[in-house]
């Protein structure tokens, strides 16, 4: 299976966001979506999940177009984790059991079953304590981890995670990536996920999509991954921007003490 994006433009506002946006990645992989404020990483994450509508183009995954599945049919396929996951009432392995929503019948509501996987996704996260702690209670990012163990429910192949770490702290963020690129690699599924940090496409992705100006530039994981990263990135940050020797993006400054 394989998400495949061609001519995709998206407007917002009668402001045109995405044009003739064309890519496809890999069957399988943790693939990272790079770029400045404003470019359009959210809108691309949105129109891909159905949630916002497109001009013109075509999404099709494992060859069935997006576009024209239901909205139930979509949730089997897609799991999709928004930047803000709004506070509410419900426990935290409530929330997590929602997960099991699209593959219920209509007026089914989650059982034994759901909660148990619920509980174990919290498990493989590491976060079973919060399983009865209210979602309102909880920090950004530990509400952004239950929703992950969401998703881990859903167990949908294509994964779409709208600047997962934003709310992490720096330990968090790399036991994030690390769980997701662990749970890609072992479940063979796909994950597309913006972040603003290159250092973490260089470190975790199999590939890296960046977004000029409205459009996407794919860089594949190779042996001269960071290299060709960094070129693709510089027109976007500045000459300052570099890759160290050592494997990491930085900027030049000259310290000033």
């Amino acid at each position: 299976m394989s998400l495949s994006v061609q001519n995709l433009s998206v407007s917002l506002n009668r402001r045109k966001i995405l044009q003739n946006v064309t890519f496809t990645l890999p069957e399988t992989g943790l693939f990272f979506l790079l770029g400045p404020n404003g470019a359009g990483k959210s809108t691309l994450i949105r129109a891909i999940c159905g949630l916002i509508p497109s001009d013109f183009g075509e999404i099709t995954w494992n060859g069935r177009s997006l576009t024209r599945l239901s909205p139930r049919e979509r949730a089997r396929q897609i799991s999709y984790l928004p930047q803000d996951i709004r506070p509410t009432d419900m426990t935290a392995e409530e929330y997590a059991t929602l997960g099991a929503a699209p593959c219920l019948k209509w007026g089914e509501v989650p059982g034994e079953t759901h909660r148990k996987l619920a509980r174990s996704a919290m498990e493989t996260l590491g976060i079973p304590h919060l399983a009865n702690r209210p979602m309102d209670r909880l920090s950004g990012g530990e509400r952004q981890l239950v929703a992950l163990a969401q998703s881990l429910v859903q167990n949908a192949p294509l994964l779409l995670l709208d600047e997962p770490t934003a709310s992490l702290d720096v330990k968090r963020q790399q036991d994030f990536l690390q769980i997701l690129q662990n749970l890609v690699r072992r479940e063979q599924k796909a994950a597309l996920l913006s972040v603003h940090d290159p250092n973490l496409a260089f470190s975790y992705g199999d590939g890296a999509l960046v977004l000029v100006e409205g459009q996407t530039i794919y860089v594949p994981a190779s042996p001269d991954f960071g290299e060709a990263l960094c070129q693709t990135l510089k027109p976007l940050y500045g000459e300052h921007f570099t890759l160290s020797s050592d494997g990491y993006f930085y900027w030049k400054h000259e310290r000033r003490l």
